[in-house]
């Protein structure tokens, strides 16, 4: 009896979920690569509802139920257990679709050049696509993103239909305006994109490109975004309320404090520095030889600057 044989036959005794059908002792090789039971067992969507007789390179076909809770889920799907094992396999295909839903933009009705998007059509790709009807009669379709970047504008019926002077200011038609911002003219087309050259509300110009002013992720010059931050951070007399609210020494360090403390360091001399950021600039508060002298110092600081202010808004806010 060779090595083999023996080393299989040990296997076959001491592993109770290897049985003696893997093996074809003819050949000395294995038949079955896993035979551990994964019947009731949950991978993301799918459950194992039980083994078939069905064998994919040499691994057991587990007939699989799926809860992903679309309409349109196959309920029951066949996976081998190598790739339920390696969670390669997690749905039967409509959680993705799921996913896809969430972040779906619904262009039903809406109308790019002389196109208007009747209704969704499938996919192209990994873009949703959409059935149009030209003005001229015809129908066609097209993606989200064709529509949107103003890749196409017609059924082909007019070359480069998206004419410039439809969101640009004319005799009939006054300019587009799209939240801050007012279309001044077409600036050029590259590469497949329009941009327009826009006045912002607060007088500013700007260039944009279409899919940005259609997809609504550019809002204005800038600014907006800017008095948006200033009203979040809740500035008083040039300090963020928000970020000094806290009593005194319990304000959270920053990341990456090895101290603990904020505004306490410890230099390359092992000296601790105690310093505080008040109304745009950095105060040194001294230097000490104990971490305790630099947060009680930091505290004091604290308790001057920033109580004070604290106090002085919500006087100032009633």
């Amino acid at each position: 009896m060779d090595f083999c044989t023996v080393w299989m036959y040990l296997i076959r005794e001491w592993t109770p979920q290897v049985t003696q059908q893997q093996y074809d002792y003819g050949k000395n090789s294995f038949i079955m690569i896993n035979t551990q039971d994964l019947t009731g067992q949950k991978f993301g969507h799918l459950t194992a509802v039980r083994k078939t007789e069905e064998r994919k390179n040499g691994y057991i076909v587990y007939e699989c139920q799926c809860d992903c809770g679309r309409p349109d889920c196959r309920r029951i799907i066949y996976r081998s257990s190598r790739l339920l094992k390696r969670t390669q396999v997690t749905d039967c295909g409509g959680a993705a679709s799921l996913t896809h839903a969430r972040h779906f933009k619904d262009l039903t009705g809406k109308k790019f050049g002389m196109l208007t998007a009747l209704k969704e059509d499938g996919k192209q790709g990994r873009s949703t696509r959409w059935l149009c009807a030209c003005d001229c009669g015809n129908q066609t379709h097209a993606t989200t993103h064709q529509l949107l970047a103003g890749k196409k504008g017609s059924c082909g019926c007019r070359q480069n239909s998206f004419e410039i002077k439809d969101w640009a200011e004319t005799d009939s038609h006054p300019a587009m305006k799209f939240d801050q911002l007012t279309v001044l003219r077409h600036e050029k087309y590259m590469k497949g994109t329009h941009y327009w050259r826009c006045q912002c509300s607060c007088g500013n110009e700007t260039v944009v490109t279409q899919s940005q002013l259609l997809s609504g992720r550019v809002h204005s010059c800038g600014c907006f975004a800017v008095e948006k931050a200033k009203e979040n951070a809740l500035l008083f007399n040039g300090t963020s309320i928000r970020s000094i609210r806290g009593k005194a020494g319990e304000r959270k360090p920053f990341a990456g404090s090895k101290s603990g403390i904020r505004g306490v360091y410890q230099n390359s001399r092992g000296i601790w520095i105690a310093q505080i950021f008040f109304r745009g600039r950095p105060i040194y508060l001294g230097s000490f030889k104990t971490v305790d002298e630099a947060r009680e110092a930091r505290e004091r600081a604290e308790a001057e600057m920033f109580d004070k202010t604290i106090a002085e808004w919500k006087e100032a806010a009633k």
